[in-house]
Order: structure tokens, then sequence, then C-alpha cells
């Protein structure tokens, strides 16, 4: 899937703790997900640990059928 099936882009919320609370720190907006830190934050008002980050927003398939979501991460994660 490419930008064209996110709908107004997604949404990234850079949180400073693990659990993704209270207000994040830094949102921005993309056209695509892809996050491999290389142990650096992906934005300098982050702090590198503990950190979470959340992705939303809404994905229109181009045509029925079956379609694989999925996420690697070593900290633990949500799909």
């Amino acid at each position: 899937m490419n930008s064209d099936h996110f709908v107004d882009g997604i949404t990234m919320e850079y949180f400073a703790n693990a659990n993704l609370g209270g207000e994040p720190y830094a949102v921005t907006q993309t056209d695509f997900v892809y996050f491999d830190p290389a142990n650096q934050p992906p934005n300098p008002m982050v702090p590198p640990a503990p950190m979470s980050i959340r992705w939303s927003g809404d994905c229109v398939c181009p045509a029925t059928g079956r379609y694989l979501f999925a996420v690697t991460s070593d900290d633990g994660s949500r799909l």
C-alpha cells in the first residue's frame, strides 16, 4: 500500500513514556509508517527511553480482499 491509501496521511504522536500516557511531546504527519530508530529518538523533543509512538489514520483498501498488516518490535506493540 502506498500513501494514496491513507486518507489525510498518518498522524504520529510521540510520548516520553512507555505507555502512551499524558499529552504527546510532539505530533507530526507522514504518508507511510516506517520506524527504525537505531537507538536514536525520531524527534529531538522526545527522550530515547522510555518512549512510545502512536500512529493513527484511516486506510482505504483498493479492492475487496485479504490484507496483511504486521508489526515487529522488541518492547511490545499493538496493531
